[in-house]
């Protein structure tokens, strides 16, 4: 109750409407960041993530992670720990893009969450989508539950 002004608020404000609209394949940017200062740029940071993408591997890494932290729950339940959460498959290499705004590259330099890199230094450019490219929109919690009910392997 206490924040429903503060949620009443952000979602009437018109710079925050374009949250609820569907994904637009034309305004659709990359993101490569750096993680050390020292670190080099990558000149085919885009290109290869197709042939790095390794999503069993992935899978195999999360379903190895959850069974982990069951055994650790059933060891010790009082300790409510659960696995790592990610937005993306990582270290899958998967390709992600990040909407554009006006006067930002991309949404990701701002809302990134748990963001390992140096947060300092980003490269930003435009993609083009192809029209056969898998999307998947979570568009509210039915959306959600199904992307976790079918897991990632089917989306």
């Amino acid at each position: 109750m206490l924040l429903s002004p503060i949620v009443e608020a952000v979602l009437t404000c018109e710079h925050a409407r374009w949250w609820s609209t569907p994904m637009d394949p034309t305004c659709q940017r990359a993101v490569q960041k750096r993680y050390t200062s020292t670190e080099e740029w990558s000149e085919t940071f885009w290109s290869n993530q197709d042939q790095d993408a390794d999503l069993p591997a992935w899978r195999r890494h999360v379903l190895d992670d959850e069974n982990r932290f069951r055994r650790f729950l059933d060891a010790e339940p009082e300790r409510q720990i659960s696995g790592e959460w990610w937005s993306t498959p990582v270290p899958s290499r998967v390709r992600v893009t990040s909407r554009a705004r006006q006067n930002l590259g991309a949404v990701e330099l701002l809302l990134a969450e748990d963001d390992i890199s140096d947060g300092c230094h980003a490269r930003v450019w435009p993609v083009h989508l192809d029209d056969a490219a898998p999307i998947y929109e979570i568009t509210g919690p039915d959306a959600w539950t199904h992307g976790t009910d079918v897991g990632a392997g089917d989306i």
